[in-house]
């Protein structure tokens, strides 16, 4: 597909029209999901990233810049996916791994995924307590898969800003559930998935 092709496709995508979606998608699916496939290993986690590649795609479809590579954009929202997949991976074996250290006799299942979703909570609200930017640096940093310089430029701010505000994000997370009485060794677990 050409530039000028693109463009145009993406001026109409903008006004939402869908004809120019699947044009796009038609045109960028096969290079996007062999992407996806070979970073993840795995055909349904492959199809689920690139689903929701287009489907946020979609969603901010009024924000796209005209001049931007589309190409550029959908490779690296992949990449965030895969990236924040395999976080929520290492984090939740992490938690099995502590379960069976901690609960040798074994743990009934029911009760394992209230506490998993009781702990998802308090991140979320120790989250929302941050203030504005320390939380939009530490979304884009840990849940968007951004680095620490893509943080910087997007911002306009240096790094050791985002640095900063990272590590104090990190504080706040561990602060918030030492008050809500989460044990020690679990905080050390959720820190292995949040410092990843």
């Amino acid at each position: 597909m050409d530039l000028h092709k693109e463009f145009v496709l993406i001026e109409q995508l903008k006004k939402g029209n869908q004809l120019a979606f699947n044009d796009l998608y038609n045109h960028y699916f096969p290079k996007l999901y062999g992407f996806s496939l070979k970073l993840t290993g795995n055909v349904s986690d492959a199809e689920e990233i690139v689903q929701e590649v287009f489907i946020k795609i979609w969603e901010t479809r009024q924000n796209l810049a005209s001049d931007l590579s589309l190409g550029s954009l959908l490779f690296t929202i992949a990449k965030n996916s895969i990236y924040n997949k395999a976080r929520h991976r290492v984090y939740r074996l992490n938690y099995e791994i502590h379960v069976k250290h901690h609960h040798p006799g074994g743990v009934n299942l029911i009760d394992q995924q209230i506490a998993f979703n009781e702990v998802q909570v308090l991140i979320n609200d120790a989250i929302k307590r941050m203030p504005e930017k320390r939380r939009a640096i530490f979304v884009m940093s840990r849940m968007e898969g951004l680095s620490n310089k893509e943080i910087a430029q997007k911002l306009n701010t240096s790094i050791s800003n985002v640095e900063n505000h990272i590590y104090k994000a990190l504080k706040n997370i561990k602060a918030h559930m030492a008050k809500k009485k989460i044990n020690v060794e679990l905080i050390s677990v959720l820190f292995l998935w949040l410092s990843f």
